[in-house]
């Protein structure tokens, strides 16, 4: 199957040189979707490793942790509603969750990671 032979050079690629910088191949506009393990949902978001202006702005609304910026990325009003955070924030905030979440993949599921992005981005 076509799809495998490409998420398997994807997964490779990205044990290399990183998540992102694979991911930034594709340009804006990607779908991505992690799954996170309770573990990295009860992290503080301290360990994202995030600017102040963004940590500071999850911090005045609530969001703490790791699952609660998740739940607020997917609310209806999402980061945007969340004062001070801009666009380059937003930015930041959502590429510090997606590689906080690849790396406590292990193999089996970074493969069904890259196979999931070939087939939801219309790339097979």
């Amino acid at each position: 199957m076509m799809t495998t032979h490409h998420a398997n050079k994807l997964k490779t690629a990205a044990d290399q040189i990183g998540v992102i910088p694979v991911l930034t191949l594709f340009g804006n506009n990607i779908h991505t979707r992690i799954p996170m393990l309770q573990t990295l949902w009860d992290m503080s978001i301290d360990e994202l490793d995030l600017t102040v202006r963004a940590r500071n702005g999850l911090m005045r609304c609530g969001a703490n942790t790791v699952g609660k910026v998740s739940e607020l990325i997917m609310s209806d009003h999402g980061l945007g509603s969340v004062r001070n955070l801009g666009r380059k924030s937003i930015s930041e905030i959502k590429t510090a969750l997606l590689a906080k979440g690849y790396e406590q993949l292990n193999a089996v599921e970074r493969l069904k990671f890259w196979t999931q992005f070939i087939v939801g981005n219309g790339l097979n």
